[in-house]
C-alpha cells in the first residue's frame, strides 16, 4: 500500500492506542485551559503590577510563554491525532518521531511550568494562599493570583502526561525490538501494538 494512502478508519483499539490517544486528547484540552488562562492572565497583568503587586523593574513573561507552548502542543497534538486517523504510516506517527516531538514538548511544558512558578512566587510575594490579600489590593491581584496557580498545575500536569507516555513507548518500543527482532523506529505506533 502506498504510504500516506488515505485510511479512513480508525486504528485498531488496543491498550496502548487507547493510552496514547487519551494522552494526546487531554494534552490538547489542557493546551486550550493554558491558553485561555493566559491570554486573560496576560491582559491583566500591567493592571496587576500597577497595583504594588510583585516588583515592578521586573518583567513578568509566563503568560506570552504559556501562550506559545499551549499552541504549539494543541497544534501538535490535534495533527498528530488527525494524521493518525486518515492516513496510514505518516511520518508523525513514527515512534522515533513520536518520541523526539514529544520529548521536546515535554521539555517546554517544564520548563514554562518553572517560569510560571518564579514569576508567580515574585509577582504574589511567595504567597500560596491567594485570599491571603486583604481587601486593600483589588479583586484582579487576587484573581491574577489563583489564575497564576491554575496555570502552573495545567502546566506541570501536561508535562506529566507527555513525560509518561514517552517512557511508556520507549519500552513498549524496546519491547517490540526484543521479541520481533526488528527496528521499531520507523514504525507507526499503530504498528508496533497490533
Amino acid at each position: 500500500m502506498h504510504p500516506h494512502h488515505f485510511a479512513p478508519m480508525p486504528p485498531v483499539m488496543n491498550p496502548f492506542w487507547l493510552y496514547r490517544f487519551s494522552t494526546l486528547a487531554l494534552v490538547a484540552i489542557f493546551s486550550v485551559v493554558v491558553i485561555g488562562l493566559c491570554g486573560h492572565t496576560s491582559s491583566n497583568l500591567d493592571e496587576i503590577i500597577r497595583t504594588g503587586a510583585g516588583a515592578p523593574d521586573r518583567s513578568y513573561h509566563y503568560a506570552a510563554l504559556g501562550l506559545a507552548v499551549g499552541t504549539v502542543t494543541l497544534v501538535s497534538s490535534v495533527l498528530m491525532l488527525l494524521f493518525e486517523f486518515f492516513f496510514e504510516e505518516v511520518f508523525t506517527s513514527y515512534v522515533v518521531f513520536e518520541i523526539s516531538w514529544l520529548s521536546i514538548l515535554w521539555m517546554f511544558w517544564v520548563a514554562v511550568g518553572s517560569v510560571t512558578l518564579d514569576d508567580d512566587n515574585n509577582l504574589y510575594l511567595g504567597r500560596h494562599n491567594c485570599f491571603d490579600y486583604t481587601e486593600v489590593l483589588p479583586h484582579i491581584v487576587r484573581v491574577g493570583c489563583s489564575e497564576a496557580h491554575a496555570i502552573e498545575a495545567f502546566e506541570f500536569v501536561t508535562f506529566a502526561l507527555l513525560f509518561f507516555y514517552v517512557i511508556a513507548l520507549v519500552v513498549v518500543a524496546l519491547r517490540y525490538r526484543a521479541k520481533m527482532h526488528a527496528s521499531p523506529w520507523t514504525e507507526s505506533v499503530r504498528e508496533l501494538t497490533k
